[in-house]
């Protein structure tokens, strides 16, 4: 086999708990890497755009969007482009969406993490000065803060394939996208059955 059936397309997902910095590093990464971004959070909202109703009156648009999600990401793998995807991919329920895309691509995940109690905070902030944030996104946890009422922090896990996994401390200074990208474009170009460590961690 040469070495061009070999070459698969690069897919860098940008994950981590609401409010840890993910959207900001994505896009960021995306620039600086020169490959598109497929944010689930942008087609959620194109989506309750279209549907001209609040998120919270839209019981489908989840796993409407989600389905939209990955069936966009395997058409551009297959297609041959490489791109960077932003969600809060989680353990348990994300893995058998994931899993099914390792034979079309080069994959690495970027794990956002700024803390729990630091993203947690952010995310109500964020929730509490955007309007338009419950009406695209439904978020029932701001929704309560915004009523006064007590909110606990949801649990996350994040995923766990057996992939490069680099991650990132966002919770002070931006860290550095230019060396981020760097590590991750020049990881070696090759199929994922003939990998023998994979999985491993990296600290930015």
């Amino acid at each position: 086999m040469n070495c061009e059936t070999k070459r698969l397309p690069r897919l860098i997902l940008v994950t981590g708990r609401p409010g840890s910095g993910k959207t900001t590093l994505a896009e960021a990464l995306a620039r600086c890497a020169h490959l598109p971004l497929v944010s689930r959070d942008a087609l959620k909202e194109g989506y309750v755009a279209t549907q001209q109703v609040p998120c919270a009156a839209l019981p489908q648009a989840n796993a409407a969007v989600t389905d939209l999600f990955f069936d966009l990401i395997a058409r551009m793998l297959d297609g041959g482009a490489s791109l960077v995807a932003e969600a809060a991919f989680q353990h348990g329920i994300w893995n058998e969406r994931l899993a099914p895309l390792r034979g079309r691509a080069r994959i690495a995940f970027v794990l956002c993490d700024a803390g729990d109690e630091t993203a947690f905070a952010r995310y109500l902030r964020r929730g509490g000065s955007d309007p338009a944030r419950c009406y695209f996104h439904g978020d029932p946890g701001v929704e309560r803060a915004l009523r006064g009422e007590a909110v606990e922090m949801p649990p996350y896990m994040p995923p766990q394939l057996d992939v490069p996994t680099f991650r990132v401390d966002t919770s002070g200074a931006p860290p550095s996208v230019e060396a981020l990208a760097a590590q991750l474009i020049e990881m070696p170009w090759r199929q994922p059955e003939d990998e023998r460590s994979g999985g491993e961690g990296h600290e930015i």
